[in-house]
């Protein structure tokens, strides 16, 4: 079983920094930037979106500490809102927060993102699937959440080169100092736009 940390990048996520040298990235939900410290420290150009201003807040203070505030753009807005702008990612990363939307504004979050990486680049995530104990314990607000399966996650890559995937069990927390410990199993994969 596999600790999901809130401050170590997801191992399949972060192997995409061998794949692909530098570049413009964007990490989607990026929370308090595990995923964009990593690849600012890669030599990825970040743009790192939440609507969550706290852990902005931590994510800059990382970046400092780290010395790659330069290389690292905050921006506070929900994710489907500011995917609506047409600028053009080598990497998009969408990790760990689509289990907070509908189905439906998941599947468009995806679709935008899959149209706005360039050709030739790159989309990482991490999904929680519909099964186990962390979708059964999530409160039933928004009603259909996104948790989709192994194969309809699969299915809105079938276009795109698979470059490494697989699915996790996993456990973690709902939120930091939450005492509740929930497993699950995550889907990751990394898919390069042909």
């Amino acid at each position: 079983m596999t600790n999901f940390s809130d401050t170590q990048p997801i191992p399949v996520i972060a192997s995409l920094a061998q794949l692909k040298q530098g570049g413009r990235l964007l990490d989607l939900g990026c929370g308090d930037g595990r995923h964009a410290i990593h690849f600012a420290k890669h030599g990825f150009k970040v743009t790192a979106v939440d609507h969550d201003a706290g852990a902005l807040d931590r994510l800059e203070e990382a970046a400092h500490i780290e010395d790659v505030e330069s290389r690292i753009t905050l921006v506070h807005k929900d994710v489907a809102g500011f995917l609506r702008q047409e600028d053009r990612w080598d990497v998009i990363i969408l990790s760990l927060f689509l289990h907070e939307v509908p189905m439906p504004i998941g599947n468009l979050i995806i679709k935008r993102a899959q149209h706005l990486t360039e050709p030739g680049g790159w989309n990482g995530f991490a999904v929680w699937l519909d099964e186990g104990d962390f979708a059964k314990r999530l409160p039933t607000q928004p009603m259909n959440r996104f948790l989709p399966t192994y194969d309809s996650m699969h299915a809105r890559y079938e276009h795109w080169q698979k470059a490494l995937g697989g699915v996790a069990l996993a456990r973690g927390r709902p939120d930091p100092g939450s005492e509740f410990v929930f497993t699950g199993r995550i889907h990751c994969g990394l898919c390069q736009k042909l």
